[in-house]
């Protein structure tokens, strides 16, 4: 197990703030009433049905293939990763949870900008991906892929949730600086339930989520000229999060 990396934790603390979160009314309320507690149901079964049933419409002569939207094939493979958010949450780790929605956030504006752009926007998904590859690495990542994405709203996203999550992300000067500052750093995990903790992940998670739908919705009506209409709301924001 050590040499693999793993590290042992407390099963009873994850099992503890799991029911805890579960009867704490504030928080599940959050969770219940926003379809965060089956992702595999809100995120695919009813966003990504919806969407995939709007492309419907499209006029697919004019693009070199069906369905050629690198954006919804992303979405598509985060239902399992959305999936593993919440489940960390109900177990207690928290900057996990911050890290992922940092990831997810900032790949989704790569997509996002190949998917708008009118250079790639009716190519097949495989030359998408293979301008991809072609970019500079330093616009696949940072401030570079938000404010060079096309979104209307990049510098938004950037300030108010890509910036506040990369606070959670380790660098190698960070890991190194945590081991000498704090001596049983990466030693037992101790989870324990942290309401304050609980609702900034919450926040960010539908901060993420509503603004994934809304780049899809966007992709929809600009790029393939199909009406969504109000398809997309109240899924995910129908109670808002208190923002940390």
């Amino acid at each position: 197990m050590e040499e693999l990396g793993f590290i042992p934790f407390n099963m009873g603390d994850c099992s503890y703030i799991c029911k805890k979160i579960i009867s704490n009314d504030e928080t599940n309320k959050y969770i219940t009433g926003n379809c965060f507690d089956d992702f595999a149901v809100s995120w695919e079964g009813i966003f990504l049905h919806q969407a995939y049933h709007l492309f419907k419409s499209t006029e697919w002569d004019n693009y070199d293939e069906r369905m050629n939207s690198i954006f919804y094939s992303y979405l598509e493979s985060q239902t399992m990763q959305l999936e593993w958010i919440i489940f960390s949450l109900y177990h207690g780790q928290y900057d996990l949870v911050l890290r992922e929605l940092r990831n997810i956030v900032e790949s989704a504006f790569l997509f996002y900008r190949i998917d708008i752009s009118s250079e790639n926007c009716k190519k097949s998904g495989e030359d998408k991906f293979a301008f991809i590859e072609s970019m500079k690495e330093r616009s696949k990542f940072g401030r570079s892929v938000f404010a060079e994405s096309g979104y209307s709203d990049w510098e938004k996203a950037y300030l108010e949730i890509y910036k506040p999550l990369c606070e959670y992300t380790h660098t190698v000067s960070s890991l190194i600086r945590n081991k000498e500052t704090y001596p049983e750093y990466n030693g037992m995990l101790a989870p324990q339930y942290d309401e304050k903790q609980i609702l900034r992940c919450l926040y960010f998670l539908q901060r993420v989520t509503v603004l994934e739908t809304d780049m899809m919705k966007t992709i929809i009506e600009e790029i393939y000229n199909v009406e969504v209409g109000t398809y997309f709301s109240k899924i995910f924001d129908n109670i808002l999060v208190p923002e940390p």
